[in-house]
């Protein structure tokens, strides 16, 4: 992913870093509202007596939870809802409710209505995140690539963020035209990296409302497509990626083109939607001595000189989020292990196969 989206530095007005936690923090609430709670704890430890909130009550607690929740995630699923709900519960061990099963079943539907209600504020005031889902798209318009739009509910984080306060996409325009001569200077990556920062919503905005094609992201937004640009976790041998996509019944080869010959090969890389290219040296083991590894995106070679198959793996990754780009579906399950078991992105939603893999990897955990 851009390193922009995790910086605590950025410029942009409100940026998620944190991943959905594993134990929600009910935040604390007005002081007329924790002392009726307080109250009403006190009466259930004493003689378990359980809170009925009032209308208003009620309606305060959900007032103060929506945003806390907003600042993880702005389509939480169910078992997040869940989370929530009994978080509150356990803090706030009066408001169980004394004919559900689960204890807090009902306020768990009431916080569902509560941040769909929450979600159509923030749209009404104009909150990007939210209004860029409601978009209608004029069909054949010529200008975009026929990538289909993600929504955010899809776990990204940052996905479609308002401009840096004070800023306008006027000014936002100058600084990319600007960082289009600074990348072509020598030992400049902190003024890159500075410029990238600045200009990451102006280019969220044009990737998620335009949906240009790579050719012209490309050439507008070069800065992107360097490896500095994306955010690489530990490197992983190629074979453990290959092997991973073997048992998940997908083919390594939808994903990983070896080439000895460019030449002979420009063809079919021309023609490759997306996927990696290996150039391995002849006569040389297929992971050993690689001359070259790259990444290519609707037949655009956006990538070169990434030194081995797993960092690019890692690489493609991150370009397919700051490109807005949908899983290939027959590598589904792949990028669903590594979004999800591997980065922890929506981790509590598994397809059957990956929940199973999921289990085989704990049964060896102590």
């Amino acid at each position: 992913m851009d390193t922009d989206i995790l910086s605590s530095d950025s410029s942009s007005s409100f940026l998620r870093c944190e991943p959905w936690p594993d134990n929600f923090p009910v935040p604390e609430f007005t002081y007329n509202v924790e002392l009726q709670l307080q109250r009403g704890n006190a009466d259930f430890q004493n003689n378990g007596t359980l809170l009925s909130p009032s209308p208003k009550l009620k309606s305060d607690i959900l007032e103060s939870l929506a945003p806390q929740i907003i600042t993880f995630k702005v389509y939480p699923s169910s078992a997040e809802f869940d989370d929530v709900a009994k978080a509150l519960v356990k803090k706030h061990p009066c408001l169980k409710e004394q004919g559900s099963v689960s204890g807090f079943y009902g306020r768990k539907i009431s916080l569902k209505y509560k941040m769909a209600n929450y979600r159509t504020m923030l749209r009404n005031i104009g909150c990007t995140e939210l209004t860029v889902n409601s978009l209608k798209r004029k069909q054949g318009d010529s200008r975009t690539s026929p990538n289909q739009v993600k929504k955010a509910r899809r776990a990204e984080v940052n996905y479609c963020p308002d401009y840096p306060s004070g800023q306008s996409q006027d000014s936002l325009e100058e600084e990319r035209l600007a960082l289009l001569s600074e990348v072509k200077k020598s030992n400049n990556h902190q003024v890159v990296k500075a410029k990238m920062e600045m200009t990451f919503a102006y280019r969220r905005h044009e990737v998620i409302e335009d949906r240009p094609f790579i050719a012209e992201f490309k050439r507008r937004w070069p800065a992107l497509f360097s490896e500095q640009e994306t955010d690489a976790i530990e490197t992983r041998r190629a074979c453990v990626l290959k092997a991973l996509m073997v048992y998940v019944n997908e083919d390594p080869d939808h994903l990983i083109q070896e080439y000895i010959d460019v030449e002979e090969n420009q063809k079919a890389m021309d023609e490759t939607v997306l996927g990696i290219y290996a150039i391995t040296v002849e006569g040389a083991e297929p992971t050993d001595c690689l001359a070259d590894v790259g990444i290519i995106i609707e037949g655009v070679n956006v990538l070169d000189e990434l030194g081995n198959i797993a960092n690019a793996v890692i690489i493609l990754l991150g370009l397919m989020y700051s490109l807005n780009l949908s899983y290939p579906t027959n590598l589904k399950y792949t990028f669903e292990v590594l979004q999800k078991l591997v980065m922890e992105l929506d981790a509590n939603k598994l397809s059957t196969k990956v929940q199973v893999l999921k289990n085989k990897l704990f049964e060896g955990t102590p």
